[in-house]
């Protein structure tokens, strides 16, 4: 059963909650009718959030980095000054919100306070705000950002992975979890400076040998790679990430995030 088939037998018994506000949501009349779970679709936007709360995101619409997707203050310029003064490996990234206000206090719920369902809200924003991007630009996979296994152990989820999974389901791309390990145990990247971050990410990632082995279940032809993760800062995590991916032979890798910082 599809993810979004099991979220919606799951809000009648648990109502889902804005991710904003935290009131709870009504469960569209709609889907209520259904004989088959079978039968389900992926719930709209407008069904993810009360409508004042959808008013307060701080959206980024049309002057964003061309390389980063940052929002920028002026529409004569092209890219950020980070993207100006430091090469990615990855050709381009594109996020739905800037991370501040409501949506930086969601993010922090859904990464920190077990809010796991507020990943359904921010893979329909991505749907919504990013599919035309990610249709023009080929992509053949989608691949979360992995956790470490001690940190996974502690959240028992990777909200990364699940924002992929139902943005895979919502457009028609396959989701491989698995396919980037974290084998090194990073420190927390949010006080460390642009140096510091590329050390702490070195050697951090790594293709799931499953992948590698001839024998196992490869992935035979790599074609463009949808990166996937909560929030974007510097670009040193996707970096690090893409060039692993780069590395086993995949030509271009995308990123796409909930929010950007900046």
């Amino acid at each position: 059963m599809k993810y979004y088939q099991m979220d919606a037998v799951m809000d009648i018994i648990f109502p889902a909650h804005c991710p904003v506000c935290g009131q709870i949501l009504s469960v569209p009349k709609r889907r209520l009718r259904f004989i088959s779970p079978f039968q389900m679709h992926p719930p709209i936007l407008q069904e993810l959030i009360c409508k004042p709360c959808f008013y307060r995101l701080p959206f980024i619409l049309e002057s964003h980095c061309v390389i980063c997707g940052r929002a920028l203050e002026t529409p004569l310029a092209d890219r950020c000054e980070d993207c100006r003064r430091y090469p990615h490996i990855f050709s381009e990234a594109r996020a739905v919100f800037s991370y501040k206000g409501p949506v930086q206090q969601a993010l922090y719920q859904l990464k920190y306070q077990g809010r796991k369902e507020y990943s359904r809200f921010f893979a329909a924003t991505m749907d919504y705000y990013l599919s035309d991007w990610i249709d023009s630009r080929c992509i053949t996979a989608i691949v979360p950002i992995p956790l470490h296994k001690s940190r996974l152990k502690v959240r028992n989820y990777n909200q990364a992975e699940e924002i992929a999974v139902r943005l895979g389901e919502r457009i028609g791309l396959p989701v491989y979890s698995d396919f980037l390990i974290r084998k090194k145990a990073t420190t927390a990247q949010k006080d460390l400076s642009r140096t510091q971050r590329m050390e702490n990410l070195s050697q951090a990632f790594c293709i799931n040998p499953k992948y590698i082995i001839p024998s196992a279940a490869a992935i035979h032809s790599l074609g463009s790679i949808l990166l996937v993760d909560d929030i974007y800062t510097t670009g040193s995590t996707v970096d690090a990430a893409a060039n692993v991916l780069v590395n086993a032979g995949c030509p271009t890798v995308f990123v796409a995030a909930v929010a950007v910082t900046g």
